[in-house]
């Protein structure tokens, strides 16, 4: 699948929502730049209500764009409350890009779930329905995730007002 501002229609972006719509028991995505329209946060939330186990992997301050983390983190709070769990990798930046659902289907690229991905850069993904390559992808974000720290919704709330400073700028970006 390729994104490019070049062509009137933008793939990634359904590509990405039946993905994760499609998910019935597991959806773990890995991504650098983790900044997700409404869109795509409603179908995230709604699939953690549904009771999918759903895990986002992303970068903490050990980041190269800072805006994309703060403008992420906007989004916690209700991906948090809807069930889903936020990860931040730790010992450095975490340029990865994958996702897995129900250990069956991965999607692996370049595309970032922010809007700059969808609908702006020329990003290229590729879609594999394997339950051996799945699993590959599900261990590797497992491991991951034990070199990550998990955001849950009560610390989250009592973070300082700097951080809350930050988050709500970006909501204007």
């Amino acid at each position: 699948m390729i994104s490019s501002p070049s062509s009137e229609a933008n793939p990634l972006r359904p590509f990405f929502w039946l993905s994760f719509a499609a998910a019935k028991e597991k959806l773990y995505i890995t991504n650098s730049y983790f900044a997700p329209d409404d869109l795509m946060g409603s179908v995230l939330a709604e699939r953690a209500r549904a009771g999918v186990d759903v895990r986002v992997l992303v970068p903490n301050e050990h980041t190269d764009v800072k805006p994309i983390l703060y403008a992420g983190r906007y989004r916690y709070e209700a991906l948090l409350k809807a069930g889903v769990r936020v990860f931040e990798y730790q010992p450095t930046m975490i340029h990865a890009k994958a996702v897995v659902v129900d250990g069956s289907w991965s999607i692996i690229g370049s595309a970032n779930m922010d809007i700059r991905s969808k609908e702006l850069n020329q990003e290229d993904v590729l879609g594999i329905l394997d339950w051996e390559f799945g699993s590959q992808v599900e261990r590797s974000f497992l491991a991951d995730l034990e070199r990550a720290r998990e955001i849950r919704l009560e610390q989250w709330r009592k973070r300082g007002w700097w951080e809350r400073f930050f988050v709500l700028f970006e909501e204007q970006i």
